[in-house]
Order: structure tokens, then C-alpha cells, then sequence
């Protein structure tokens, strides 16, 4: 079995999670025969996995495709290579897709320096609307907090009502 994970990282080189891949995998099949019950199994020829093409992402760059076991590069024209020589006997292929961020067009908002292709543009200060966006993990947490604060309301309110109703008998 080939399997090719994919990591994404920020602008720095630290592993993001907020952005993510399912993993893709391929499998081959060999057949094992022999002439009599006392001889070892004959297997196919090796046989190779199939160049696997990597999708862009946005805003990211494809920076490398290593091989886990022997960290060779196995890169080649926005693909895993084919992987050939693979036996019945051979170990797993794990192969680690790397995506780096693409750098920000003024990251520290300072003007950058002008070249003849590429004027100074002032630095344009944030709209209202525009001065905080949290990022989405935390907007995930707070909408988890807000429906446990819910049942907890509604659980609380619960007791109450069951207390108000065998304090009435």
C-alpha cells in the first residue's frame, strides 16, 4: 500500500492544522502460485504505483514530496512519482506532502520598497469591520461553548421547574 499524507505549514515552517487534506492511498495486488504443495510460492514481477497528481491549494505552494522510509525526493511536475520495484514482500509506501503558506502581500504593513515594476502603496488603515477577525478554530469553540452554556440553561431550568412542581404537592 502507497500512502500520501499531506502537511501544511505557515509562512514560518510551523505545521498548521487549520488547513487540511484527506489522505490518498493505492493499493496492489499480487498473485502467488506454485506447482506442488511442498514449493515455495512463485509471485508476480514487481509491479509500480501509478504517479499520483497533487492538487493546488489556495494560497498555499507545493514545496516537496518525500519518501518516509528512504527521504528520497519523489516530486516531479505537481505529482508523487510512479514508485516502481514494489514486491509482494515490500513494506508500505508512506509519502509526506508538503504545502508551505504563500507569504502575505504586506505582512508588517509597512510600504515595502519601490521598484520600477512595483510602486510604494501607503499603508490603507483597517476598516471598522475589519480590525479583528478571530481565527476560524476559535469561532468553532465559542459556538461549542455557546451550545453547552445552552443546555446547561435549559437543564438549569429544568430543576427549577421540578422543584416548583413537588414543592406544589
Amino acid at each position: 500500500t502507497e500512502t500520501i499524507k499531506y502537511v501544511f505549514q505557515d509562512a514560518n515552517g510551523h505545521v498548521i492544522t487549520s488547513t487540511s487534506r484527506k489522505a490518498d492511498s493505492q493499493t496492489l495486488t499480487f498473485t502467488g502460485t506454485r506447482a506442488d504443495k511442498n514449493d515455495q510460492f512463485a509471485y508476480d514481477e514487481p509491479k509500480s504505483f501509478d504517479a499520483v497528481a497533487i492538487a493546488a491549494q489556495a494560497g498555499f505552494d507545493l514545496i516537496s514530496a518525500t519518501n518516509d522510509a528512504s527521504h528520497a525526493d519523489v516530486l516531479g511536475d505537481n505529482a508523487v512519482k510512479q514508485i516502481a520495484g514494489i514486491k509482494h514482500d515490500s513494506a508500505p509506501v508512506n509519502i509526506t506532502v508538503v504545502f508551505k503558506a504563500q507569504p502575505q502581500n504586506n505582512p508588517g504593513g509597512n510600504p515595502q520598497p519601490s521598484t520600477p515594476d512595483k510602486p510604494v502603496t501607503p499603508v490603507q488603515p483597517p476598516q471598522k469591520h475589519q480590525l479583528f477577525q478571530p481565527p476560524l478554530m476559535f469561532l468553532e469553540q465559542r459556538q461549542k461553548h455557546q451550545q453547552l452554556i445552552q443546555k446547561c440553561l435549559v437543564h438549569q431550568a429544568f430543576l427549577i421547574l421540578r422543584k416548583l412542581h413537588t414543592n406544589k404537592k
